[in-house]
């Protein structure tokens, strides 16, 4: 039998362990935010890519040139 004016307080057993699956789900929404919006970055970013190659490229060439 408790004690009157003790106060007891307990954890649920959800709350016992807060990261629980927090390394799988990080995982997984990490895939879905970066596969959401790859169209949005990757093509730039492959364009630019090609072109500043193709420029370097041509510099070179015009510096063999004189």
């Amino acid at each position: 039998m408790p004690q009157k004016g003790i106060i007891s307080y307990t954890l649920s057993a959800n709350r016992q362990n807060p990261l629980a699956g927090a390394a799988h789900a990080a995982v997984f929404n990490t895939w879905r935010r970066f596969s959401a919006q790859v169209l949005y970055f990757a093509p730039p970013m492959i364009f630019f890519y090609y072109v500043m190659s193709w420029a370097t490229d041509r510099y070179a060439v015009s510096l063999e040139l004189s």
